[in-house]
């Protein structure tokens, strides 16, 4: 009978050795993947909300910016109602980006002639005198 005896061989351990070692590296690398990809998420939400906070700024601004053109507009629209008397005028109208005064046909427009000039466009007839004033030149001058 032959007995063959069998020895460890040193290759076999080192291939255990190398694939418990390669497959511990490939768990921690796995990990770190998940983990960046945390991180990088986390990333993402912050830049939006930041986003979204720049946005809500931005619309407060413009917000903030039409009150105070309508503000001026306003206190533009007493000052000419005060210089010409509030029973001369008949109507007042703001169409796209111009106010249109409507006067009676007797009222005296010199005082808005001084305070316009040329920026303001005037229409005589018998029944009616129309002043319209441009809002742009207004707001320039005032913001």
């Amino acid at each position: 009978m032959i007995v063959k005896v069998k020895k460890r061989n040193s290759n076999s351990k080192i291939i255990k050795i190398v694939f418990i070692a390669t497959l511990f590296l490939g768990i921690i690398y796995i990990s770190l993947l998940i983990k960046e990809e945390n991180l990088l998420s986390l990333e993402i939400e912050k830049a939006k909300e930041s986003e979204k906070i720049a946005l809500q700024l931005e619309k407060e601004k413009i917000e903030k910016e039409r009150l105070d053109a309508q503000r001026l507009i306003l206190i533009e629209v007493e000052k000419v109602v005060d210089l010409i008397g509030q029973n001369n005028i008949n109507d007042i109208k703001i169409v796209k980006n111009k106010v249109v005064y409507v006067l009676n046909p007797n009222t005296n427009i010199d005082a808005i002639n001084i305070r316009y000039g040329a920026m303001a466009l005037t229409k005589k007839s018998f029944k009616e005198i129309v002043v319209v004033v441009d809002l742009e030149n207004i707001l320039k001058g005032k913001l």
